[in-house]
């Protein structure tokens, strides 16, 4: 069982060492990339504004990003979102 787990959360790395990122963070940061605010991706995943919020804060610290838009080249790059 701890191997299947550990084979999926390898399946979910969106690319280089160390950048895992969660189910819903990669939810966020699509949102995020497609511009998305807060209260609308709030809305979207039946989530409040803070949990947006420190999502963000995950993934930004995850990926070492200071900005929305370095989150939304990240997500076209990694074919989360089309141009």
């Amino acid at each position: 069982m701890i191997e299947r787990y550990l084979k999926g959360a390898k399946a979910q790395d969106l690319g280089a060492p160390g950048e895992t990122l969660t189910a819903r963070e990669r939810q966020v940061l699509k949102l995020i990339a497609e511009g998305c605010k807060s209260r609308g991706i709030a809305a979207v995943l039946c989530i409040s504004e803070d949990m947006v919020a420190k999502h963000r804060a995950h993934i930004m610290g995850k990926l070492d990003f200071h900005s929305a838009s370095a989150l939304a080249a990240y997500a076209l790059k990694k074919g989360l979102i089309r141009e």
